[in-house]
């Protein structure tokens, strides 16, 4: 089973999305639901591991990270993909830093991609002209979950479900 584990979008941040979505034109939009902030994505993961994953996350008092929107970024050659550049604040480095500790823990693999903190906004061959021309930046939003999904890939694009979901902002 594909799996990522990542942040869903606070809800300050999406009226931000939906507004930024909408002067994309083309492409395939990433659904509000969908909005999300990937610490990590396992290619194949097995019943066993991602119940190891999970006993794990539930077992850690996960720190609070911010998100921020800093800037506009294409991914892929050529761009297959438009999204919100987010600011590498130290509580989004923590919370990557121990989910990728407990994913080796359970045995996984994540994906070996440098961490880049992103919101993908939209997919496939989107025109952003518009988007860039808004240069957008906002204000911090805190994250309130950290959440477990699996990721099945359609003819339409991913479908995601949600398999678990952790709290974030405890203290030590």
């Amino acid at each position: 089973m594909r799996v990522f584990v990542g942040l869903p979008v606070p809800e300050g941040l999406i009226a931000t999305c939906v507004r930024a979505q909408g002067l994309i034109r083309g492409g395939r939009i990433v659904p509000v639901e969908d909005l999300h902030l990937t610490l990590a994505f396992v290619e194949d993961a097995g019943d066993e591991p991602l119940d190891m994953l999970d006993d794990d996350l539930r077992g850690q008092v996960l720190p609070g990270a911010a998100m921020q929107v800093t800037g506009l970024a294409g991914f892929g050659h050529p761009v297959n993909a438009v999204a919100f550049d987010i600011a590498p604040e130290p509580g989004l480095a923590a919370l990557h830093g121990i989910v990728a500790r407990a994913l080796r823990r359970a045995g996984l693999v994540a994906d070996a991609k440098r961490f880049r903190p992103h919101v993908t906004l939209a997919r496939g061959k989107p025109d952003v002209t518009r988007l860039a021309e808004a240069a957008p930046v906002t204000d911090t939003h805190r994250a309130t979950a950290l959440n477990l999904w699996s990721s099945r890939l359609t003819p339409r694009g991913p479908v995601y479900e949600v398999l678990a979901s952790y709290p974030v902002g405890g203290t030590t």
